[in-house]
């Protein structure tokens, strides 16, 4: 009984070795890592800048009050004529084009933002333009409610001149996707500054009045 008992021993003891998971815990599997976050790539600096033509739907405010020199007969806005070789002699020595819609919360802020300093830094030659995204007939609506309104936490109201591009053709050429979407243009009509997103927190009004700036060489 005592030589049964010991061979029993034996061979449990043989099976612990044999199968060393039975004695140690099982390694938890490594997590995977999360997606990487999709690369947003916009037009490159250095690129010429898309031309367009369009016409603002705050026609009251061309130019922030002070003047557009791109407006032709139709009251459009054409951007060959503020850069490029076949501008027309003017001031102008930066174009900020910012993408825009009502249902993006950092637009709203960076939006009153950009007029104020357009307002302040058009005598140096700052011309701002805001190209709004939302589609359609409802979109439209939806943007003349919003500008009715005011923008921003104080209401501002938009003087930059704003463009509806309800069939998203503009997006698409300046590959905007994500909102807002920034490009600045100099008068040679080569892009010179690119941005997506705007916040406050992070400095981004900071970097904004920063870029423009160099862009006008002050």
């Amino acid at each position: 009984m005592k030589m049964l008992k010991h061979r029993l021993l034996i061979v449990a003891a043989a099976l612990l070795i044999a199968s060393p998971s039975v004695a140690k815990k099982k390694k938890k599997a490594p997590k995977k890592a999360a997606p990487a976050a999709e690369k947003i790539e916009l037009l490159p600096v250095g690129a010429k800048a898309p031309h367009f033509t369009l016409k603002p739907i705050n026609r009251g405010s061309i130019g922030a009050g002070l003047g557009d020199p791109t407006a032709n007969r139709f009251g459009a806005t054409v951007l060959k004529k503020l850069v490029g070789k076949k501008r027309k002699p003017s001031d102008v020595k930066l174009v900020v084009l910012s993408f825009y819609a009502t249902w993006c919360k950092s637009c709203q802020k960076e939006v009153p933002y950009l007029n104020e300093l357009t307002k302040e830094l058009a005598p140096k030659g700052l011309r701002s333009f805001v190209i709004a995204v939302d589609k359609g007939g409802d979109g439209k609506k939806l943007l003349d409610a919003k500008l009715a309104e005011g923008m921003g936490p104080k209401k501002t109201k938009i003087e930059i001149p704003i463009f509806h591009d309800g069939f998203n053709i503009l997006q698409k050429k300046f590959k905007a996707a994500a909102l807002p979407t920034v490009y600045m243009i100099n008068a040679e009509g080569k892009i010179v500054f690119t941005k997506h997103g705007f916040n406050e927190k992070k400095g981004d009004k900071k970097k904004l009045r920063a870029a423009v700036l160099k862009g006008l060489g002050s």
